[in-house]
């Protein structure tokens, strides 16, 4: 009897052992388990952020690259608006050179006519009534016919810049312009005594 309680202890010692060892394993095996997937996790984290630090430092190279090419950009649009300035600043003061140049010779011309209107050039009080209108009319032609001018070599104006039509415009009225100008000259030099003053030469086509 005590052979057979002997033999059934050890059978049962023998399962809790292999029970234990069972256990063991399985925990073993989820630890395992468990170990690599954190590894893997810690290296999917790793990567990513690798990735990003990657990113990061070719956005900082792009962001870079582009704040120099407009700054690039900005000074190369400041040198050309610096270009258009003077050179409409010279076109301007050349203009205003031609004017005032203009404005002396009508001045000059002015007294020269008095001069002759006092010498008795012209032949009747009505003709010298006629030809101080004709001389005004052209004085003030002259001014319009400048202004024309001015404002089609003008780079800034916006009216000539709109379109074709109202630059063809001002070309139409500024030939009208020399036309009438030659007209009332030549009305003055039939009025008088066709001397140098009112001499068709005298007003030659705007420049």
């Amino acid at each position: 009897m005590s052979g057979i309680l002997s033999m059934a202890g050890m059978m049962a010692g023998g399962a809790a052992v292999a029970h234990r060892d069972a256990v063991n394993a399985e925990v073993d095996l989820r630890n395992k388990a468990g170990l690599a997937l954190f590894s893997a996790e810690m290296n999917d984290s790793f990567a990513q952020r690798i990735e990003e630090r990657k990113a990061m430092q070719e956005q900082k190279i792009y962001d870079r690259d582009r704040s120099d090419l407009l700054a690039d950009e900005q000074r190369k649009f400041a040198r050309e608006d610096t270009v258009n300035e003077r050179s409409r600043k010279h076109d301007m003061t050349k203009l205003e050179f031609q004017r005032s140049a203009a404005l002396e010779q009508e001045s000059m011309r002015q007294k020269g006519a008095d001069r002759r209107s006092a010498m008795g050039v012209l032949a009747s009080g009505t003709n010298d009534k006629a030809a101080d209108t004709l001389a005004k009319n052209i004085d003030s032609n002259r001014k319009r016919l400048f202004d024309i001018q001015k404002q089609m070599h003008d780079p800034l104006n916006a009216s000539v810049r709109a379109g074709e039509d109202y630059k063809r415009l001002l070309e139409n009225e500024a030939r009208e312009l020399e036309l009438q100008i030659k007209l009332d000259a030549a009305k003055i030099q039939k009025a008088g005594s066709g001397g140098g003053l009112f001499n068709l030469s005298n007003y030659p086509k705007g420049q």
